[in-house]
């Protein structure tokens, strides 16, 4: 349930105001085409799947040990190489330059977002809570022009903690000085609902796939598809839930056979 003493709105980053899947989608796909042409007997298939495989590894530090957004790349190629037993320093510098090039030139936020946050910002305070290095996600807001919209801005690699077990948020709470019920979190992955939640703070998630929450997750407050239709819920002055279910599907149930009483003749 969602109730306007919330004061304070928290805003995850990639997926949630600008569609960082699709750029790194591109930005990888670009890498590996410069590492098959040097090595083609490695297929894009059996590049694409080690790689995801390290990435997925790195991800669970969730970039708290304070490195630069070259050297985790850098380490990503290094391992991906090595991967098929390939030692080629050279190659490994010109990937991450490639892969951090292409991510640059396509990067855009999402579609009214600019608007949204304009007007949210009128009655709230915009705060940013995101996990990445600290170099690239500055960067990030400042090529979508997002960085003017933000009073504080929290990042996984400058506080040391992460979302998932709700230490990031717990921080962000604390540098502010604010109560979680003060407070909505706007995010699109599970490690958002996790955590906020841990943390007692509310979560709007954004989830444009309708993609099904894991056994045992807490629920959101609420959901919607594009991050725009938020504005319609923080809107609704109202203590009613908001919780918006994906309808599950009705089973139909067999007819009761009911015994025939005949009437005596």
């Amino acid at each position: 349930m969602i109730k306007m003493s919330e004061k304070y709105i928290f805003f995850d980053l990639d997926n949630t105001l600008h569609s960082f899947s699709a750029v790194y989608k591109q930005a990888t796909a670009e890498a590996f085409r410069e590492i098959n042409s040097k090595y083609p007997a490695l297929s894009h298939n059996a590049i694409a799947s080690a790689y995801k495989k390290i990435q997925q590894a790195a991800e669970t530090h969730a970039f708290v040990e304070r490195k630069t957004s070259r050297q985790y790349r850098s380490e990503r190629f290094s391992t991906l190489l090595q991967h098929f037993g390939i030692k080629d320093p050279a190659l490994v510098k010109h990937a991450v330059s490639v892969y951090g090039a292409t991510i640059e030139k396509n990067m855009k936020p999402n579609r009214g977002v600019h608007e949204m946050l304009g007007r949210l910002r009128e009655k709230n305070v915009l705060c940013l809570v995101s996990e990445g290095p600290s170099d690239a996600q500055r960067k990030a807001l400042k090529i979508l022009g997002l960085e003017p919209f933000f009073s504080h801005i929290f990042i996984s690699s400058e506080a040391g903690k992460v979302k998932q077990d709700g230490g990031l948020f717990r921080h962000a709470l604390k540098q502010l000085g604010c109560l979680p019920n003060q407070v909505i979190h706007v995010g699109d992955s599970i490690r958002d609902i996790l955590g906020a939640s841990k943390a007692g703070i509310k979560v709007i998630w954004v989830n444009p796939k309708r993609a099904r929450l894991q056994k045992n997750s807490p629920a959101p407050s609420a959901q919607v598809r594009t991050v725009q239709a938020i504005e319609k819920i923080i809107a609704r002055k109202t203590s009613r839930p908001v919780l918006q279910r994906i309808p599950k599907k009705k089973v139909q149930k067999k007819p009761k056979i009911r015994p025939l009483i005949r009437k005596p003749k």
